[in-house]
């Protein structure tokens, strides 16, 4: 955030992110592919010639340095042969997530310094101040010399934005195209037109169905805005596509500076996978359009579309509470992370909540699946208040209830590991940003803190466990098992994701047996993806919340169960094909077994606790927001220790 908010303040032109090690010095020249949001053209333009002012400096030094886009083949890191840009791989600027990826939407001319330790001139620490040194005066001199050009061509970047203009071929230069960069190869800015907009609805009081969270709307309006990205909102209800979208929703218009990052935020991203044959690291696709909690439309290049729109420098307020009208109790279905957050505070203050066991429908006619939270109707005045501050809307039932079980205490979620001193990672502080602070770590054997040597039960305090890759422990382990046994019979939850296969082996290892059956997962070596998933239990406890179709995030390999435990249920398959159920990213030699497989799964163990699987990492670089509220109900659900 520190490194955005400076990029943004500055508008730097040019730029060098600086850390080491590699020998020789690495200086990007960034290989294919390249992300489409930047106009390439521009950048190699500067790119090249900058480098060769850098390896000048650096061979009258006595050094050497890497140019991976020149210098590298096929095999990347290894530089099989032939090098140089058609074949180079394995270093690329595809990732909108790393330092210098961002500066290029900006400027047209950065690189990553991967300073030496010992090459030829490169003697540990001083070696590397003097590559750091010599990169940096080489650049800027070459910057300085040319930085009337280099004003003009960023200036070019958002001209071509703020026209909508088409972006030329990316090699016409006559350096560049002299050392075998092509169209074919290096034009990997998106072959059709940008699209028109992008539409954020924003459904406010309304009883539109057109998105899921009006706070995760908000929260991905307020990121655009903080990256510079002009967003404006709808002065009128307006229709596209058969949907009609309320006044106030967000639209963020196409034909701006920054179209760039506003097209690598909120696009599904390409499939690249006939394309290119590895990346610097997956995932291969990102979108917070699609991965974030908040439903985003596109509407394509050439559309008619026209609705009335202002520019915004802030998000609108939320709104929320109780339905109006008579009401014995009130109940709401989960479908963003603040809404998440908004029940475990009101759990938290004092309110005693249920979970429906069964779908039914309100006395307001809205379908409410299993899974819905219910409070009595005394508490009205506490759900108006959190649920205006949530954007979350809790509808009024009249009469019986449906079945339901009791949700007393916000569910404390303990973290099983083995490491002596487990430090904050993605999966802790993903947990953290759901749960807040009833998140624990729970040390398996090691240690005299852990279940097995502990003088107390670690487990006494914490209602649904989140594995991160233990395995059942073995029966030299007898204290540990014991303890896991008796958290189980008294209701403890279960939580699994495909962070390691362990997760779901754990239950499969337990003795005596927690499962009749086996929940197994099988993977597919993959470079990460978005994948398409359908839901197969909308009424559902863990899924209810979902749309028919939803999508998914696979920050690697692709995962699915091919083994489903006796009397478990399928809350979510992926689509019925390989290529209709990968969206987007890098997924090569297809396994066709992954297509219609089951990737959400809840069931009851033999000591009838309950379980949920995931088979993908949610929390993978805290990205996938919009799985949150599914791991959320997850811990709702199986946390049976309030009964």
């Amino acid at each position: 955030r520190a490194n955005v908010a400076f990029q943004q303040e500055w508008l730097a032109p040019v730029g060098l992110d600086m850390h080491g090690y590699y020998s020789p010095t690495l200086i990007d020249g960034l290989t294919k592919p390249h992300n489409p949001g930047i106009e390439y053209d521009l950048f190699v333009k500067w790119n090249q010639p900058r480098l060769d002012a850098n390896e000048a400096a650096f061979n009258n030094a006595g050094m050497e340095i890497m140019r991976p886009v020149n210098d590298w083949g096929a095999c990347g890191w290894f530089s099989c042969k032939p090098v140089g840009p058609a074949y180079a791989e394995g270093w690329d600027d595809w990732g909108p997530f790393y330092t210098q990826t961002y500066m290029a939407f900006l400027g047209v001319d950065s690189s990553t310094l991967e300073m030496c330790d010992s090459d030829a001139g490169c003697d540990g620490r001083f070696g590397s101040k003097r590559a750091q040194y010599i990169g940096f005066y080489s650049s800027a001199d070459f910057w300085v010399q040319n930085r009337q050009q280099i004003l003009r061509d960023q200036l070019e970047i958002f001209r071509r934005g703020v026209t909508d203009a088409a972006r030329g071929n990316c090699c016409d230069d006559p350096l560049v195209a002299s050392r075998g960069f092509t169209e074919a190869d290096h034009n990997w800015m998106v072959d059709v037109p940008y699209p028109t907009a992008y539409v954020i609805p924003f459904v406010g009081g309304s009883s539109s169905a057109a998105q899921r969270s009006d706070a995760e709307a908000n929260r991905m309006a307020q990121w655009l805005l903080d990256n510079g990205v002009e967003v404006q909102r709808a002065t009128a209800e307006f229709s596209w596509g058969g949907q009609t979208y309320p006044a106030n929703s967000y639209v963020v218009w196409m034909n701006q500076a920054l179209r760039g990052i506003a097209l690598t935020t909120l696009s599904a991203g390409q499939d690249v996978s006939e394309l290119i044959s590895q990346l610097y690291a997956p995932p291969g696709a990102w979108s917070h359009g699609l991965l974030w909690g908040a439903d985003v439309v596109e509407i394509p290049s050439g559309a008619v579309f026209a609705p009335g729109t202002t520019p915004i420098s802030a998000v609108n307020d939320l709104q929320g509470g109780v339905r109006p009208g008579p009401a014995d109790w009130y109940a709401a279905t989960l479908q963003g992370a603040e809404e998440v957050r908004a029940v475990l505070g009101l759990i938290r203050g004092g309110l005693d909540g249920e979970i429906a066991e069964a779908p039914f429908t309100s006395a307001s006619g809205a379908p409410m699946p299993a899974g819905s939270v219910i409070f009595d109707a005394s508490s009205a005045a506490a759900l108006q208040a959190a649920g205006d501050a949530a954007g979350l809307f809790f509808e009024p039932g009249i009469g019986p209830k449906p079945p339901t079980t009791q949700l007393d205490e916000a569910p404390k979620i303990a973290i099983l590991t083995d490491v002596r001193e487990p430090a904050e990672n993605d999966t802790s502080w993903s947990l953290r940003q759901i749960f807040g602070n009833e998140v624990g770590f729970v040390k398996v054997t090691v240690g005299r803190d852990s279940l097995n040597r502990a003088p107390t039960d670690p487990l006494a305090g914490f209602d649904v466990i989140y594995n991160t890759g233990q395995p059942y422990p073995a029966s030299k382990f007898g204290t540990a098992r014991e303890r896991l046994r008796a958290f189980f019979q008294g209701g403890g939850g279960y939580i699994a994701t495909s962070l390691s296969s362990a997760n779901f082996s754990f239950l499969n290892g337990a003795q005596p047996a927690l499962l009749q059956g086996t929940l197994t997962q099988s993977s597919d070596s993959a470079d990460g993806g978005i994948a398409l998933w359908n839901n197969a239990q909308p009424n559902g406890p863990i899924t209810g919340g979902f749309a028919s179709t939803d999508n998914l995030y696979l920050p690697s390999n692709v995962t699915w169960f091919s083994n489903v435990p006796t009397g478990s249920v399928v809350d979510g398959r992926y689509l019925p094909s390989t290529s209709a159920m990968f969206l987007a990213g890098l997924w090569q030699d297809r396994n066709a077994a992954a297509a219609g497989a089951p990737m959400v799964v809840h069931g009851s163990t033999l000591v009838d606790s309950r379980y949920v699987g995931l088979a993908t990492n949610p929390f993978s670089r805290g990205d996938a927001e919009r799985e949150w509220p599914l791991i959320g109900q997850a811990a709702l659900w199986s946390n049976l220790t309030d009964g």
